[in-house]
């Protein structure tokens, strides 16, 4: 990917049809584009079963299921609309908040992400608990569609190696466009690294100033200001389960070192 100043204009996301569908999809989900075939063949048959009796054998029989057929489709047609109007919305709606950063800040954001954790019916998006998730994806696509039309909310961890990085550069420009479409932007600030205009225009939290589970309960705070979420005091936390030690390798991680 080419290197381009953060500040510059803003490419429009690319359509939908041009990258592979939400990688989440699950077998429930794809077998919905297949519910409308079960009335369609139904109506069929019921219309041959109609025709055989009113009019001649044979005749009546074939007539009778292309016309159910007509109807059936005439009917499904907007069921098949409902049901991709519902997928489009699952895929708009299925993270709150979602976590971009560059590997230099993994530390801090994994302790956010831990406290995140410990909210019930919180959904959100951190890169090391969708490992298989993103298996074998085009990383820069599969980016773009979470960041830039799947999460409600977007927290930017902004710093130097975040400016610089080829993945977090194409994550930053899918949430500049989410951000025309009304996605919440929350910068946070992890050093003294200039911001582009548009982001720089935005309140910033200093992340010097938050441990991890101070910096997720304001998050949270403001997902339910917002009304993303619905708010939730910090005594609602689940109990939070021993951290894992950390090795200090990014080893399994999703981005590779450096993006």
């Amino acid at each position: 990917m080419e290197a381009r100043s953060t500040s510059g204009p803003r490419r429009p996301l690319p359509k939908a049809g041009l990258l592979p569908g939400p990688p989440s999809a699950s077998a429930w989900e794809r077998s919905l584009r297949w519910l409308p075939c079960g009335p369609l063949v139904l109506i069929g048959l019921i219309g041959a079963i109609a025709g055989d009796q009113a009019g001649p054998a044979g005749m009546g029989l074939v007539a009778g299921f292309f016309a159910g057929l007509l109807v059936g489709l005439l009917f499904c047609v907007p069921l098949v609309r409902v049901v991709d109007a519902a997928s489009a919305w699952y895929a708009r709606n299925r993270f709150h908040v979602g976590l971009s950063f560059a590997n230099a800040q993994r530390d801090n954001v994994q302790r956010v992400a831990w406290t995140l954790k410990t909210y019930p019916d919180l959904e959100f998006f951190f890169d090391e608990h969708h490992r298989t998730e993103g298996w074998g994806e085009h990383l820069r696509q599969w980016l773009t569609v979470v960041f830039g039309q799947e999460c409600r909310a977007v927290v930017v961890f902004w710093s130097a190696e975040y400016a610089e990085g080829d993945f977090t550069r194409c994550e930053l420009e899918a949430i500049a466009n989410a951000a025309d479409a009304g996605v919440h932007v929350l910068p946070v600030v992890c050093d003294g690294t200039p911001l582009p205009d548009w982001l720089a225009e935005l309140h910033q939290l200093p992340l010097v100033r938050y441990n991890g589970a101070a910096l997720a309960d304001e998050i949270v705070a403001k997902l339910a200001d917002v009304r993303v979420l619905r708010r939730r005091p910090v005594s609602e936390r689940r109990p939070m389960a021993r951290r894992p030690a950390r090795s200090g390798s990014t080893t399994g991680t999703a981005r590779p070192p450096g993006g």
